[in-house]
């Protein structure tokens, strides 16, 4: 297992970004209970131009306890020497010229405590496990082995095997059902996303409670740990959600850009919230245990609608580097100041 954190730099991102294009994320995962760990085997599809001069920085970068096989174009490289500092390199020689490359890994992971990765949970009032991932701006490779970096947007199709008392949710819709595997297990697949940048990139997966709704076609579900269902207030939380759709599709002038919105409530969250495009995560401390003040009632309308003004602004448009990402914050921000004054019963 690789232990030393290596971050990407700017100039790094750039010329990596320079080479790459076309990139499809093709992931299963497979869970099982009370682990430390969970199974991956992921195939990455891409188009690379190689430079007259060669010499192209070819690698993934990738946080896993072990990496069992790695395939290039079908051809099998060792991942010992390959896989470290938190990278899997890539002979740029192994590649071809165009949009016809294909990587398979297969490797073992760690679930994570820290908020970041992919993060697990085990609700101490009656045993249950949760999962979530969260990845701005670095984190989705904790996760899987990826190009992690804003610009670098991808399609992602997901299939994960789970037990089947857990509900897995993504940023697309499930495609075609759920299917059993075993007697304890089920298989979920996901429509693949439009393109996304893999900070943006979530799945969250454990026996959810489930708060279910609708905006003309948009489905609207909300997601809470079964301990904490009793206190989740569905009548005002997808009133909010309603109204700030509403004045985002006709301030913007432009549908929502996505399948279908969701809201979960993450245990152990670091963040008030994170825009994942389609299924947005909060922080459990915005589901109320006591009856609420006006003024903690107003703070948790602002969050919900600064996550919703990142659908348009954030996710579907998205900075190429980090040092955007304030124009980012801080429009969503004004945006939802506007919500709030011209639109909801909250303002």
């Amino acid at each position: 297992m690789e232990s030393q954190e290596e971050n990407i730099t700017q100039k790094e991102a750039q010329e990596r970004a320079a080479h790459f294009s076309s990139i499809h994320y093709k992931l299963k995962i497979y869970l099982v209970k009370k682990s430390k760990t969970y199974e991956g085997e992921l195939d990455v599809l891409f188009g690379f131009k190689k430079s007259p001069s060669g010499g192209e920085y070819v690698f993934f970068d990738a946080v896993c306890k072990d990496v069992h096989s790695l395939v290039v174009n079908g051809k099998n490289v060792p991942s010992e020497g390959n896989f470290r500092n938190n990278r899997i390199y890539i002979d740029p020689a192994l590649l071809n010229d165009g949009d016809a490359n294909l990587i398979h890994i297969k490797f073992t992971n760690l679930y994570t405590n820290t908020g970041d990765g992919f993060h697990h949970f085990l609700d101490p009032e009656d045993d249950q496990e949760y999962l979530y991932t969260n990845f701005e701006p670095f984190y989705c490779h904790r996760w899987f082995p990826c190009f992690d970096q804003p610009d670098l947007k991808a399609l992602f199709s997901l299939v994960v095997e789970a037990p089947n008392d857990w509900v897995a949710v993504s940023n697309s819709k499930v495609l075609g059902g759920v299917a059993k595997v075993g007697e304890t297990i089920h298989r979920t697949a996901f429509e693949t996303t439009p393109l996304l940048s893999t900070y943006l990139y979530a799945l969250i997966i454990g026996p959810y409670s489930q708060f279910d709704d609708k905006y003309e076609d948009i489905p609207l579900s909300v997601y809470c740990r079964k301990s904490l269902a009793k206190y989740f207030d569905q009548e005002e939380f997808f009133t909010i959600t309603k109204q700030g759709l509403k004045f985002y599709i006709d301030f913007f002038d432009y549908k929502y850009p996505f399948t279908k919105y969701d809201q979960v409530f993450a245990c152990e969250f670091n963040l008030g919230a994170m825009e994942n495009p389609g299924v947005v995560t909060f922080s459990e401390k915005y589901i109320f245990r006591d009856p609420p003040t006006d003024g903690q009632r107003l703070n948790r309308a602002e969050v919900f609608l600064h996550e919703k003004a990142h659908m348009w602004f954030g996710d579907f448009v998205t900075m190429q580097w980090w040092d955007g990402l304030w124009l980012s914050e801080s429009f969503a921000t004004y945006m939802l100041d506007l919500t709030m004054d011209k639109f909801t019963r909250i303002g």
